[in-house]
């Protein structure tokens, strides 16, 4: 019966591809830096400033790639100005040592680039007919500099796993008035004890990955990440994800330490105990700022903890690791890598998930890729169907930016994003993806709190237009809120879902020679989206309105008037 109902029905359900791409590194004076991970697509190099490197005058570049058993048929590289537009240099790297699935080489850039002057470097590795693309910026500069603040950090950071010795933090604290209770995040104001891990037997388990931020005459920006792993007093052996941030000063006579940072989010495991006596979830140090949700019955909770998505069945106590770019063996480089994240959508009775994975696939059919993949785990099955997968060109920094401003599902399995400046609207039953507004830019929108509504004009014209859509995501349907060509108006934000706009005459709109626009608002309407009557109008008694922002039922309206034809902030006033 099988065999006759099931004809020509491929079985779909695979298990998640392992990671296969290479990884890029860097020497400075024999310490390794600037960790690059691959991209199987070309991506917008001017949106992807991760870390810079630094080369000094004698120009030489000294690089490790770890293949991982690829074969690598030929190393290539672009410099490129910081926007993009002009090609400095297009050259290959014709000679290269690979042992033991580690490639060395040491290259000669050329001698193209002015001193101190950022550049964008993308190295494309070729294996057979595929490509991979690595991205950074490079600078000339002080390369003995750079290498000295690099091993000041690294010093910084040894110094953190000894508890004996706590002199060599005096010179860099501040007054303790940080929070001394955490360790999820501590800087110069915690305490001495804080910063060597208190009572934790803190041990690194992975080694630390070093990274130039930024580089330039008032300081230099280095972050450090690793695993660290503790033993706890059950036994049980945890895991963190840790980075430290630097800004450093170095001047002739010392080191200073602008900021200290240091985060640490533990790696959840089911394995260990995790429920309290209280049948609390525990999840262990971490920001309190928890993604999670629970279904209407609150038998079902899900959450995200590092990267990874959990579904906890508080009636049988059952709890599954529904998404994780980790694998169960050991901690890879390339699966932790930590550059996506998740949210969670709807949950139902039944324990199935409508989420959401935005960012870099560290792994699987989209690995090296950047977007955004909606997602439908079956409570009952056990499986995950990919919904659909938007692909993008940007860096997950930016997505992640993104992805905050907007996410609706309603009841007809719609779901809408907002992805590359693009709202996306998808149907869940059909897997159809349509991108419904376009070219959207900082300014030109806002959404409800909800995010059921969404209001715009056209960027294109963003400071010119007399006329806003409004788009119910509940149900589709959009209004126009329109006035006379005299008017423009502008889209500010919502209260609960009451939306507010602004107008202001055309003649008092100005843009100056940088190409900034002033928008001298002489007004502000609440709007009822539900009828689209008008709740309120206001007016100020003297001035304009520049902005306003907006807390609980409070909307708080910063003032500015003309003064010689320049504008300048007079004061505040509510509604």
């Amino acid at each position: 019966f099988c065999i006759t109902t099931n004809k020509g029905n491929k079985d779909m359900t695979t298990k998640q591809a392992d990671a296969t791409l290479p990884v890029m590194s860097f020497n400075l004076d024999k310490i390794k830096i600037n960790t690059l991970h691959g991209y199987t697509t070309e991506m917008d190099p001017t949106k992807m400033r991760d870390c810079v490197i630094p080369i000094s005058d004698d120009r030489k570049l000294s690089l490790s790639i770890s293949t991982y058993g690829m074969a690598v048929d030929r190393i290539s590289y672009k410099i490129r100005s910081m926007d993009g537009k002009r090609l400095v240099a297009d050259d290959e790297i014709s000679s290269f040592s690979n042992k033991d699935n580690t490639i060395q080489a040491d290259v000669n850039m050329p001698n193209v680039m002015d001193e101190n002057t950022e550049y964008l470097l993308v190295f494309t590795i070729t294996s057979g007919q595929d490509n991979v693309y690595y991205y950074s910026r490079i600078m000339q500069t002080d390369g003995k500099a750079a290498a000295k603040v690099v091993e000041f950090a690294k010093k910084f950071h040894d110094e953190t796993f000894i508890k004996d010795d706590k002199s060599f933090f005096t010179t860099y604290m501040e007054t303790t008035t940080g929070d001394r209770n955490t360790l999820a995040h501590v800087d110069l104001t915690s305490t001495v004890s804080q910063i060597t891990w208190g009572s934790m037997a803190a041990a690194q388990y992975t080694n630390p990955v070093i990274a130039l931020k930024e580089i330039n005459d008032s300081y230099d920006v280095v972050t450090i990440d690793y695993v660290m792993s503790c033993v706890d007093g059950k036994g049980e052996t945890e895991y963190y994800n840790v980075r430290e941030y630097f800004r450093l000063r170095q001047t002739e006579s010392r080191m200073y330490v602008l900021n200290y940072e240091r985060t640490a989010n533990q790696i959840f495991n089911s394995e260990n105990s995790f429920i309290s006596d209280s049948g609390s979830v525990m999840l262990g140090i971490r920001s309190s700022e928890a993604e999670y949700r629970a279904n209407e019955a609150g038998s079902v909770i899900c959450f995200v903890q590092e990267g990874d998505l959990y579904s906890y069945d508080i009636n049988n106590g059952m709890i599954i690791k529904v998404f994780s770019f980790r694998d169960a063996e050991g901690i890879d480089e390339r699966e932790n890598w930590n550059h996506h994240d998740i949210k969670i959508v709807s949950v139902d009775e039944a324990g199935s998930i409508d989420f959401v994975v935005y960012g870099y696939m560290n792994r699987g059919t989209h690995e090296g890729e950047v977007g955004t993949g909606v997602y439908h785990y079956d409570g009952l099955a056990h499986t995950i169907d990919e919904e659909a997968f938007i692909p993008s060109k940007t860096s997950y920094e930016v997505l992640k930016a993104e992805m905050g401003k907007m996410l609706y599902l309603n009841e007809k399995n719609e779901f809408y994003l907002m992805m590359d400046d693009s709202l996306y609207r998808i149907n869940l039953g059909s897997m159809s993806v349509k991108k419904v507004v376009e070219g959207l830019s900082t300014g030109s929108y806002c959404a409800s709190e909800s995010n059921r509504y969404f209001a715009w004009v056209d960027s294109a014209n963003q400071y010119s237009s007399n006329t806003i859509k409004v788009m119910d995501l509940k149900s589709g349907k959009t209004f126009e809120v329109k006035k006379g060509d005299d008017q423009y108006l502008r889209p500010l934000g919502f209260i609960g879902e009451d939306f507010i706009y602004g107008q202001a005459n055309a003649a008092d709109v100005v843009s100056d020679a940088a190409g900034n626009t002033t928008f001298p608002m002489n007004g502000l309407i609440i709007l009822d989206t539900s009828d689209q009557s008008e709740l309120k109008t206001y007016t100020p008694s003297g001035g304009y309105v520049e902005k306003i922002s907006v807390d609980g039922y409070t909307v708080t309206i910063d003032l500015i008037a003309q003064n010689n034809g320049v504008y300048a902030e007079i004061g505040q006033d509510t509604i």
